[in-house]
């Protein structure tokens, strides 16, 4: 019944399936790496949407034009330069930063435990800053 012959010609197909699939795997991959390579606008939304639809289920989140750019993605990369800021002082390698520019709002994601780690307001540099104080501010004026 099980013959030598049999035998062989049964592991034959194993491996081959095995090498077929493992071929077709490298191939799918090298194909989704081109895709990103010829249009990173359109991997960086859709990586954008992705960590939205994951983070909307843990907190609310401002309303979002993802064509236009917002939110802005960002990773961090090395902890250890973003130490000496507040909102990064949990943070860890590969967290995930939204910033909502038009809500004024970012957050702070760890996907590897699925967790909002910090919100914090953000100040846009081109708006002016708020004073202290409601006096004006004197100006100078030449003498006569």
């Amino acid at each position: 019944m099980f013959t030598l012959k049999n035998i062989v010609i049964a592991l034959l197909v194993i491996v081959l399936v095995g090498v077929a699939g493992t071929a077709y795997y490298f191939y799918d991959q090298h194909r989704q790496a081109k895709e990103k390579l010829e249009n990173p606008e359109q991997f960086a939304q859709e990586e954008t949407q992705a960590l939205i639809n994951e983070m909307s289920e843990l907190i609310a989140l401002p309303e979002a034009d993802i064509a236009n750019g917002e939110p802005t993605l960002a990773t961090v990369q090395d902890k250890e330069k973003l130490k000496d800021q507040e909102f990064f002082t949990n943070s860890e390698n590969g967290d995930k930063v939204l910033i909502y520019a038009k809500a004024k709002k970012a957050f702070l994601y760890r996907p590897s435990t699925n967790k909002v780690i910090n919100v914090a307001p953000v100040s846009i540099g081109d708006e002016p800053q708020a004073s202290g104080s409601a006096t004006p501010t004197p100006t100078p004026t030449p003498p006569p």
